[in-house]
């Protein structure tokens, strides 16, 4: 199945990772590990990269044909500029630091939880049904990733972009030129 557009980290990521500032407690540390965040994070991560490696970059630009700058499906260059584009869409799937958001996940549990709270929800977590629990919440985030989508359409973001920056140009063009 070819998906229209990459989807990035969930916003999830880059919440916990706006509060990174704050200290976790040793036990939302462990906490943290037996949620199995780092894996809700990896299995995020792998998704964004299954996406762009699924992108259909030909119907990506089909709307927006300058979008390699002239470069099409039927041009020799074409495997290299494809290529290139899915490098930079991989590139932005891979540009957060999972260290910092399980640092950060840590810290806001530890923020938003009593220290016998969060000592409650770890013997949880490492009971039978707790572990029960991580499993089915694996399968379930995995099947998340998977299901989610884009609100806009890419093709239409591009045009909308093309368009934009097209008269962006011209005024500044005349600017330069001093043309009205």
């Amino acid at each position: 199945m070819k998906r229209r557009g990459a989807s990035f980290l969930p916003l999830v990521l880059l919440i916990a990772c706006s509060h990174a500032g704050a200290q976790a407690t040793d036990v939302a540390v462990q906490l943290t590990r037996e949620m199995r965040y780092g894996q809700a994070f990896d299995d995020a991560l792998n998704e964004c990269l299954d996406r762009v490696n699924n992108l259909d970059v030909e119907a990506l630009i089909s709307g927006s044909p300058d979008l390699f700058g002239g470069i099409v499906p039927s041009d020799k260059f074409w495997p290299d500029a494809s290529a290139l584009y899915k490098d930079m869409l991989k590139a932005g799937c891979r540009n957060y630091d999972k260290a910092a958001a399980e640092r950060a996940f840590a810290a806001e549990l530890s923020k938003g939880l009593s220290p016998s709270e969060q000592q409650k929800i770890l013997e949880f977590y490492r009971s039978s049904l707790g572990q029960s629990f991580v499993q089915a919440s694996i399968k379930a985030n995995a099947a998340a990733n998977r299901a989610s989508s884009p609100d806009i359409n890419s093709d239409e973001a591009f045009k909308a972009y093309g368009r934009g920056l097209e008269q962006l140009l011209i005024r500044r063009a005349k600017e330069i030129s001093g043309a009205p």
